[in-house]
């Protein structure tokens, strides 16, 4: 009996390689499924953390676009932060941040962008709120896997990331006054706080007179004045700093520099505001760029006119010097008031009874006044009901024992230097918006007695952009101002400040 058959197909069948393509097809698909998988992975990975970047971004800018200072700023950018956050999913993520834990406020950045460590968060109340000038957001993200990654040594279905980003809030103001005012301190008796409110979140001394005098660098009261930074130095810098109708300079709330000057020539360049031209300022007088407002009445009669010349109302002299028992007859021209008493340097805001004494005697005409709250608002009642043009009535004076002198009374509208068409062109002004931005000052808010150190100071803190409006010209080395409020990035006519929203990191 043979038994060789059998081993020759043992043999044949060892011998046979049909088929044994398919156990390394099978290894393969699942090598090629499983990198397809995780190709596809990574790619939703870095599409996450894409997406992740966008969502943090967004959240910082709405953060801090709410930092403005205020004492509730913190809470406006988180509330920003969670509003937001109620989507909770962009590009299809899903997103997780916890305003509480995950958005840190800070006063300063570090100085290089190198630097990955940041300096100590901010506390979240209203102490941190007024310093908070950026916001850090952290955003945490998911995405669901399709490669197992139990088979590379990680446990789970889905990988994690997340995204950082840094932005801050300032506010940009240009071609303004180089000065700075204190905001001075209510915490003492006596001391006032210029950026004091009401209960109803208006500001306490809109309306009240502000003395503005020069900062001794140790007496931080409310109204001291000095000088930011403004590109030069010297009296002929300054003066062109203060008394020019376009400064050259921009600032930002978030840090300003600040220098000492002499107060003589500042304020004689600030009196070209009222068509004033003190011969030490040399060609100002005939300089486009230091032109007079449209409403430069202040209280000043011209010199009796000789023969038939015409009345000189570019040579003015103040009737405050005037003995009110020699005047014979008629009303000389009364300035704007002042506050009836000044305790330190802000006054008590009583003077509407003298108001009604300045539009009697000035236009005793104008009747049915309306109700003022500021000078300022009188000040444009006189241009847009056209007074400012008028001239007040002559007066007599005795002179001398035997002697009477008439003299003419005051126009409010310039005649050394008034402001032309190509000038206000140049400006993309009317006249109207020109004799109002004229009379303004713009002067930075500083908390002198935290954030300065004597005159020269460097990366100040600014509170906020005051407008002052300049009642009378300036004497010696003060100016008499009235408070009417904060300059704001929603001011439709002066449009001097601008809010800046950006990413740092």
């Amino acid at each position: 009996m043979s038994i060789s058959a059998p081993r020759g197909k043992a043999a044949r069948f060892r011998r046979d390689e049909k088929g044994a393509v398919l156990p390394l097809v099978a290894i393969m698909i699942v090598a090629i499924v499983g990198g397809a998988g995780m190709a596809l992975d990574i790619s939703r990975y870095y599409s996450t953390q894409s997406a992740l970047q966008k969502a943090a971004d967004a959240y910082a800018l709405a953060a801090a676009a709410e930092l403005d200072g205020g004492s509730d700023a913190i809470t406006r950018a988180t509330t920003a932060v969670a509003m937001m956050d109620a989507k909770n999913a962009i590009d299809n993520v899903l997103l997780s941040i916890d305003p509480a834990t995950s958005v840190q406020f800070y006063d300063t950045l570090p100085a290089s962008d190198d630097t990955s460590t940041m300096p100590t968060a901010l506390s979240k109340d209203a102490t941190g709120a007024k310093k908070a000038r950026f916001v850090e957001v952290t955003v945490t993200g998911t995405v669901s896997t399709l490669f197992p990654l139990q088979l590379v040594g990680f446990g789970g279905t889905s990988l994690g990331s997340n995204a950082r980003a840094v932005a801050g809030f300032t506010q940009v103001f240009c071609e303004v006054t180089p000065m700075y005012v204190c905001t001075g301190d209510d915490s003492a008796a006596g001391q006032e706080n210029i950026l004091a409110k009401n209960a109803d979140g208006s500001f306490k001394y809109v309306g009240r007179q502000i003395t503005l005098k020069p900062d001794p660098g140790s007496a931080q009261v409310a109204g001291n004045y000095g000088y930011l930074s403004y590109g030069g130095n010297g009296v002929p810098d300054l003066v062109e700093a203060l008394g020019t109708i376009r400064p050259k300079a921009c600032y930002t709330t978030t840090g300003v520099d600040t220098k000492t000057g002499n107060p003589q020539p500042a304020i004689r360049a600030l009196n070209t505001r009222f068509d004033i031209y003190d011969a030490s300022l040399g060609s100002a007088k005939n300089n486009q760029d230091y032109s007079a407002g449209g409403n430069v009445r202040k209280g000043y009669y011209p010199d009796a006119p000789k023969g038939n010349q015409p009345i000189d109302d570019c040579n003015t002299t103040s009737a405050a010097g005037l003995n009110p028992a020699s005047v014979v007859s008629g009303n000389p021209p009364v300035a704007l008031p002042l506050d009836s008493s000044m305790p330190v340097q802000v006054g008590n805001g009583g003077w509407s009874a003298s108001l009604a004494t300045y539009f009697s005697k000035n236009f005793p005409s104008a009747t049915n006044l309306p109700t003022f709250s500021t000078r300022f608002e009188a000040f444009q009642y006189e241009i847009t009901n056209g007074l400012a043009s008028t001239r007040t009535g002559n007066f007599v004076y005795q002179t001398g024992p035997s002697k009477q002198t008439t003299y003419p009374g005051e126009v409010g509208a310039a005649a050394c230097n008034p402001v032309n068409s190509s000038t206000l062109t140049s400006l993309n002004m009317t006249a109207t918006e020109f004799a109002v931005r004229r009379r303004l000052i713009y002067a930075a808010l500083i908390d002198c007695k935290n954030d300065m150190k004597g005159g020269k100071n460097t990366d100040v803190p600014v509170q906020g952009l005051a407008r002052l409006f300049v009642l009378r010209p300036g004497t010696n080395d003060s100016i008499d101002a009235e408070f009417v409020g904060v300059a704001t990035p929603n001011d439709s006519v002066e449009k001097v400040i601008k809010d800046m929203v950006q990413l740092y990191r």
